[in-house]
């Protein structure tokens, strides 16, 4: 015997479905079929008709955890989805727009990444800069600072001045 909501197996003593809750009609005696008297009929010898079992519906259970499994599925790609914008974001994207002028000479060596695109008054935001020997000594503490705020400029002229220099004490500068 089974459910009729759900198509659980049900015991034959049972008044509710153990799966639904849903009460268990209790099977009726069928009641007896009385047939008009008819003259016999010959009858042709025939093959016995198949029988039919429907397979019980799957229980609430299985649906659970394929729902539960798909929640997963869609979280994990939607945490994925976010990394590889944020990676975009933070790290590709701004290296694609950063350039870098690096000089050295016997005095030391100076470094600066700045922003390929220049403000309305031509000036590139410095984004980081690195500098060792002499020319340590002549940046302040609040030159350093304004480079880790990305509050430093540094203008064409500027960058065509420091090559400049940096050649007159046979230093050499590349971009």
């Amino acid at each position: 015997m089974f459910c009729t909501k759900c198509g659980n197996k049900l015991e034959p003593e049972s008044k509710f479905c153990t799966n639904c809750g849903n009460p268990v009609e209790a099977p009726s005696a069928p009641e007896p079929v009385i047939e008009p008297a008819t003259e016999p009929t010959p009858t042709l010898a025939t093959s016995p008709q198949p029988t039919f079992v429907t397979a019980p519906l799957p229980s609430n259970d299985d649906t659970k955890k394929k729902k539960i499994k798909l929640a997963i599925i869609i979280s994990s790609i939607s945490v994925a989805v976010i990394a590889l914008v944020l990676i975009l974001i933070l790290v590709i994207i701004p290296s694609i727009n950063t350039k870098k002028i690096s000089c050295t000479s016997k005095y030391g060596e100076m470094t600066v990444w700045y922003e390929s695109n220049p403000d309305e008054y031509d000036r590139y935001i410095v984004k980081d800069a690195k500098v060792t020997g002499d020319y340590a000594d002549q940046m302040s503490e609040s030159d350093w600072q304004r480079i880790k705020e990305h509050r430093y400029y540094i203008r064409e002229s500027d960058m065509k001045s420091m090559k400049t220099a940096f050649e007159l004490l046979d230093g050499t500068c590349t971009e």
